[in-house]
């Protein structure tokens, strides 16, 4: 089952990193916001004695809202790409506007033009000929769509990659 934290960066040579204690778990960064020095990341398995200073585990309101939007992955991706807009002081600033954008987006998915629909073509490097993705539609532009992405990023792309059809 998976776990939620805060993590913290660290700078290197290379850049800033997550402070992960365990180099070796699987991990995806869930969300972060402006200049911040830490971001919410998903893993399986953080050993507690080993938390460090850079670990925190995240409140449980807002793993039980996380696992929501898992259910419904559009609400996610809009909420990380709402909180990446932010600038949070601290975990706690983030954890509620992030609960906030979880729920108004969870609550208007249903006022949402947003269809679950296959893959046809590709030459985007993470859309699979065959694999299904939401993509939300826009009436403005009818030949590009914007579809989320496996790690709940929004990306456009050309409409005809998509079949629509019903």
């Amino acid at each position: 089952m998976s776990e939620y934290y805060f993590v913290n960066f660290i700078e290197t040579e290379n850049g800033k990193i997550a402070a992960f204690p365990n180099r070796n778990a699987d991990y995806l960064m869930l969300a972060d916001s402006k200049n911040s020095k830490f971001a919410l990341y998903e893993t399986e398995f953080i050993d507690p004695v080993n938390y460090g200073i850079n670990v925190k585990k995240i409140p449980d309101e807002l793993k039980i809202l996380i696992d929501s939007s898992k259910r419904y992955p559009p609400a996610l991706a809009f909420s990380k790409n709402s909180i990446e807009k932010t600038i949070p002081r601290d975990e706690s600033e983030f954890s509620e506007l992030f609960k906030g954008f979880l729920i108004k987006n969870m609550k208007e998915c249903f006022d949402a033009e947003i269809s679950f629909v296959q893959v046809i073509q590709s030459d985007d490097f993470d859309l699979e000929v065959g694999e299904f993705v939401w993509v939300i539609r826009k009436d403005d532009n009818p030949d590009v769509v914007k579809y989320i992405s496996w790690d709940y990023y929004i990306y456009e792309s050309d409409a005809k990659n998509f079949d629509f059809r019903e």
